[in-house]
């Protein structure tokens, strides 16, 4: 599963691999998958993009 880090600067399109690398940088995951739950402890919040949400869970 590929997606992109989004940070206050710039946004990255990033793999698998980067992803565990890149979850405690503060940057964070956008996603339109209309079904992303992510797991207990972890924030959602809406995106700018209709049906998408940014979180701080890097799916793997």
């Amino acid at each position: 599963m590929g997606g992109v880090a989004a940070g206050t600067e710039r946004d990255a399109p990033v793999g698998d691999d980067q992803i565990e690398a890149l979850s405690p940088s503060g940057l964070a995951f956008l996603t339109c998958a209309p079904d992303f739950s992510p797991p207990s402890g972890h924030r959602t919040e809406k995106a700018l993009v209709d049906g998408c949400v940014l979180s701080d869970y890097f799916p793997t």
